[in-house]
């Protein structure tokens, strides 16, 4: 089983316009709005592979309940109810002329201790031996920054596989858990460990750096640049070339989900990275928040460039 937690999980409004003037008038060409948050993304990416998941998570009011009833069918939904207060709302500006995409996230509604408690009694109540737990996005007003760190100790305790995508002191707090798979981005990465990360010998340094902190493997994504996979020695880097890059939203979250697909079917390093390199590249090919299926990964995945570092 895979399960997903997402603590501050928003409903993802996305706006299309030609060109974004700042402080002018702008037309919108086309709107959508779609339940996200990067756990409950992981879990809609991995439903378009086929694979199932549960959605945990923190939802509020009417907002909240938009997210769980748009779930698609492979995922279950196990939400922990706010009793006040209302899932934030997201906008994303995708500019058609630049491909630039503009986030404007809210912080999310404060959450009480009691509320907290029972989201990790939920979590830890349904996790068996060999699940995989994916721990992923910001965290709301009044959670502690090492929750990630607190849900991943108690399960490891039950030998479940933990994947951490997070950033500032829960990423720092969390690396003490030792989690199993961690997927910074470079400007994440690059805070983490206070250093610049341009070039490959700088990326490859900080990966291994990683590495040496805890992680069995280390994902960390290069935006455009592709990304660059660590475990033990090895180091992958792959890239998906897009001709057409229609939102960047989901993309990091997409290629999670392609982590962890690959890893519950024993695949190894290289085959991970390019299959999460055709997934990546292949949402970013998509209006919104939207997750290729498994037929145009493995499509996709034929285009991917791929290079084993030394």
């Amino acid at each position: 089983m895979i399960a997903t937690v997402t603590l501050n999980p928003a409903v993802d409004r996305t706006i299309v316009v030609d060109g974004l003037t700042v402080g002018g008038l702008n037309r919108v060409r086309s709107s959508r709005q779609e339940g996200g948050g990067k756990g409950i993304n992981v879990s809609r990416a991995l439903a378009a592979m086929g694979e199932r998941s549960q959605a945990m998570g923190l939802f509020g009011g009417a907002p909240g309940q938009l997210i769980v009833d748009g779930l698609p069918e492979l995922v279950q939904a196990r939400p922990t109810w706010l009793p006040t207060g209302e899932t934030r709302t997201n906008i994303k500006i995708v500019d058609e002329e630049s491909g630039q995409t503009t986030e404007c996230n809210e912080a999310g509604p404060a959450i009480a201790a009691e509320v907290l408690a029972l989201l990790q009694e939920s979590v830890l109540g349904e996790l068996r031996p060999r699940d995989y737990l994916v721990l992923a996005g910001s965290l709301p007003p009044g959670v502690p920054e090492d929750i990630y760190q607190r849900l991943m100790t108690a399960a490891k305790e039950r030998d479940v596989c933990c994947v951490l995508d997070a950033s500032g002191p829960s990423l720092a707090a969390g690396l003490q858990a030792q989690p199993d798979v961690i997927k910074p981005n470079q400007a994440e990465a690059a805070a983490l460990l206070n250093q610049p990360l341009d070039g490959r010998d700088a990326q490859r340094r900080a990966v291994r750096r990683l590495l040496d902190q805890g992680p069995r493997i280390v994902v960390l994504s290069l935006g455009g640049n592709g990304a660059l996979l660590g475990r033990g020695q090895e180091l992958v880097w792959t890239k998906l070339s897009v001709k057409t890059v229609r939102s960047t939203v989901g993309c990091g979250d997409t290629m999670v989900a392609a982590v962890v697909y690959g890893l519950q079917r024993g695949w190894d390093l290289l085959q991970i990275g390019r299959f999460a390199a055709a997934a990546a590249g292949g949402a970013a090919t998509l209006d919104g928040t939207a997750f290729p299926c498994l037929e145009v990964i493995q499509e996709l995945e034929r285009e991917v460039v791929s290079e084993v570092w030394s």
